[in-house]
């Protein structure tokens, strides 16, 4: 299991190593999650799509994903260790009562 997750010079996470950190038991299922909620994903920034590096993998291509793609991945999911990042996000918001309203 990855420990830290580490996003490149430009802010970016690769996919696969997302669904690593959360511990998928299929990291490339990942995907689905992304193309099934890609119009919400996309309202926080670009999908970045390249050409993927994984031989076995049916996908040919794989997405490079932006800190606000991952806190939504991390909520969306129900990998072993979203339920650890979603505590995170609760612990540490910031967010006023009257947003509700």
């Amino acid at each position: 299991m990855i420990s830290t997750l580490e996003f490149n010079e430009q802010g970016h996470c690769e996919d696969i190593v997302l669904a690593q950190w959360l511990g998928f038991s299929c990291p490339t299922n990942v995907r689905k999650t992304i193309i099934k909620h890609r119009d919400e994903l996309e309202s926080y920034g670009d999908l970045l799509e390249m050409p993927t590096t994984i031989e076995c993998s049916a996908d040919h291509f794989n997405f490079w994903l932006n800190l606000d793609h991952v806190l939504i991945l991390a909520s969306l999911s129900r990998a072993p260790r979203a339920r650890m990042v979603r505590a995170e996000l609760i612990a540490r918001s910031t967010v006023e009562p009257s947003w509700a309203n």
